[in-house]
């Protein structure tokens, strides 16, 4: 408040903060004024506020180790990067539509064994607990491929997915827990950028 501007004045489409993000300045912008943060963002071209959302769940153990924060970079740049087997199935396309066709968010897992593996809202959601807990799913891995399976993928696709699901799994955020994140990111960078 000392500004004299609240947080309920500071547009989400500003392109002035906007540009701040794609500059990389991230002194003082919260989770973006970290080394780690500065590498992934490098080079890459914020369009919209939810590309903050994104680059806040992705600068996290498991999708920069698994390699899934670089193809989602690759393909947000318009990189052609290799399709992994699973990719081509249209459960999986829609379910990742929003994010390149690259695991972001838990709520996209949940989606995914339900629509996919037939997993019921309560089981679905037992899945993300293991996947937010890091609790680990070994115990899953039977019935996830039988329920891909039955939906048409391969057992070696779904082997595989389920694979890069673990990857993710080691340390997923929530998009409400990314969103939130970049909201308070975006307030730092608008005041960076304006004051």
């Amino acid at each position: 408040e000392a500004s004299g501007t609240s947080s309920d004045e500071i547009s989400i489409s500003d392109p002035a903060t906007l540009a701040g993000f794609c500059e990389g300045d991230f002194a003082g912008v919260f989770q973006f004024d970290t080394p780690a943060a500065r590498r992934i963002c490098a080079g890459f071209e914020f369009k919209r506020f939810s590309d903050v959302a994104a680059m806040t769940a992705l600068n996290r153990p498991g999708p920069l180790m698994s390699g899934l924060a670089a193809r989602y970079l690759e393909r947000a740049a318009g990189e052609a990067t290799k399709l992994e087997p699973y990719e081509s199935d249209p459960i999986y396309a829609r379910t990742f539509v929003e994010t390149h066709g690259v695991p972001v968010y838990q709520e996209q897992v949940v989606i995914l064994v339900r629509d996919l593996c037939g997993y019921t809202p309560e089981e679905a959601d037992k899945f993300r607990k293991k996947v937010s807990k890091k609790l680990g799913l070994s115990d899953e891995i039977e019935k996830f491929i039988k329920g891909a399976q039955i939906s048409g993928m391969t057992e070696r696709q779904a082997e595989k997915l389920f694979g890069a699901i673990e990857g993710f799994a080691s340390y997923a955020f929530n998009k409400a827990h990314s969103v939130s994140y970049a909201y308070l990111a975006w307030w730092c960078m608008w005041l960076k950028v304006h004051h």
